[in-house]
C-alpha cells in the first residue's frame, strides 16, 4: 500500500505503525529516499502482526510511504513525523500470552496493554495495537490517540504519551470484546547537544 503524501525538513524523525493480516511479514518499506529499519515487532496468534518503522533524514519535500508485504494481506498503517528526537531504545511488546508472547494459542481478551520504560528525561513512549476483528473503545488517558486504520481483517490505533522523567509507564486499552491483540512499542529518546 502506499500512505497519503506526509511532509519533508531538516532533522526529521518518522516513525510508521503497521499492522497486517495473519501475521504477515514486511518485505520493506520506502519512502523520501531515507532507510526505513524495523524497530519493533510483535505477533498475535495467528491473526495479527504489529510492527512500527523508522527513518531519520531531512526530505527536501512532502513524500510518499509504500509498504510492500510478503504476501497479498490486508495492511493498515499509521504513519507520524517527529523533530528533536536523537536516537530509539526500550522496544517492547505483548499479546494475550503477556510480554514478548510467542505466536502460539492463547486464550483470547478485551484488555490489549504494555509497559514501556524510558532512560532519558524527555523521551517519548510510542506504541500501537493491533487486532483483526475489534475496536478500541477506550484507553490510557495520559496517551494522545495519533491515528487508527481499519479494513475487514486487521486494525491499527496508534497512541503516544510525553515523558518528563524516565521510567516505566503502563498502556492499558479496552476493546470491543475478546479478540488476539498485539500492541508494541517504542521509547523516542531526545536529541542532546553539547558540550560547548
Amino acid at each position: 500500500i502506499t500512505l497519503p503524501s506526509i511532509s519533508g525538513g531538516t532533522s526529521q524523525t518518522y516513525v510508521l505503525f503497521i499492522a497486517t493480516e495473519d501475521r504477515k511479514k514486511i518485505s520493506s518499506v520506502s519512502g523520501g529516499s531515507l532507510t526505513w529499519t524495523k524497530s519493533s515487532d510483535q505477533c498475535s496468534h495467528n491473526d495479527t502482526g504489529g510492527s512500527i518503522w523508522t527513518a531519520q533524514g531531512s526530505p527536501a519535500s512532502s513524500f510518499q510511504v509504500s509498504i510492500n508485504l510478503s504476501q497479498s494481506k490486508q495492511v493498515v498503517a499509521v504513519l507520524t513525523r517527529y523533530t528533536g528526537v536523537g536516537s530509539f531504545s526500550g522496544a517492547a511488546g505483548e499479546n494475550t500470552r503477556g510480554p514478548n508472547g510467542n505466536c502460539g494459542s492463547a486464550p483470547q481478551n478485551s484488555a490489549p496493554q504494555l509497559t514501556l520504560t524510558s532512560a532519558v528525561n524527555g523521551s517519548v513512549h510510542v506504541l500501537a495495537v493491533g487486532v483483526p476483528d475489534t475496536t478500541v473503545t477506550s484507553a490510557s488517558a495520559s496517551y494522545t490517540a495519533l491515528g487508527n486504520a481499519s479494513l475487514s481483517a486487521t486494525r491499527i490505533w496508534a497512541y503516544a504519551k510525553p515523558m518528563a522523567t524516565a521510567g516505566a509507564d503502563t498502556f492499558g486499552a479496552t476493546l470491543s470484546a475478546a479478540d488476539n491483540w498485539a500492541v508494541t512499542g517504542l521509547v523516542l529518546e531526545p536529541a542532546v547537544s553539547g558540550p560547548d
